[in-house]
């Protein structure tokens, strides 16, 4: 079976990605730093990119493609309990592996370094358009709720969005008292807390 390889293109994406977890701020995310970790020179980075925020809004876009496509298009064949712990187990699995560029596209406020750099147009229609696909992905599982009679109300898609980043922040321990709930209580019992808090922001 033939293995596909990564572009040029694509290394200096993942080296964006891979990146953002070691630079504290834009400043030290240089077009040079990235080329030295995607093992280009220079001037390649610049055949793909005209600049760093074209590169930075391409990597939301790459980001999004080969990492919350999984979470966009969740199933939930189960119970609203079962879409909730598979949405929470994701969420937790996409965090681990890139935890700082999934702050940056999901929570920028928290890095208000990079707030200009994902402020530029092009990045933020990508998450727009991601948060978008990500209100779709709650509202099938928000139907799911509403069926078993656990979602009495009726929350539209800024509603599934605060309550889905809340959720988020707390399972990433941006808020401050969540790790105290994680280091506290058995994983399990952690998640029944972060479900009781879902339920009610919908409700």
């Amino acid at each position: 079976m033939k293995v596909k390889t990564m572009s040029k293109r694509e290394d200096i994406l993942e080296a964006v990605i891979s990146l953002s977890d070691r630079c504290k701020t834009p400043g030290e995310m240089t077009i040079s730093a990235v080329a030295e970790h995607a093992g280009v020179g220079k001037g390649t980075v610049y055949e793909y990119f005209t600049s760093k925020e074209e590169m930075m809004a391409e990597a939301v876009a790459h980001f999004i493609r080969t990492r919350l496509n999984t979470l966009i298009e969740m199933p939930f064949t189960g119970s609203f309990r079962q879409g909730f712990d598979q949405l929470s187990k994701k969420v937790d699995e996409i965090y681990r592996k890139n935890h700082s560029f999934f702050r940056l596209v999901f929570l920028t406020g928290e890095h208000e370094e990079y707030v200009a750099t994902f402020s530029a147009k092009k990045a933020a229609s990508q998450r727009e358009e991601m948060f978008q696909k990500v209100v779709g992905m709650l509202f099938r599982l928000t139907e799911i709720g509403k069926a078993e009679g656990i979602i009495t109300g009726n929350p539209g898609g800024k509603d599934m969005m605060f309550a889905f980043l809340c959720i988020a922040s707390a399972l990433c321990c941006v808020v401050p008292q969540s790790k105290e709930l994680w280091d506290d209580k058995p994983n399990s019992t952690a998640i029944d807390f972060f479900y009781e808090k879902f339920v009610k922001l919908l409700n």
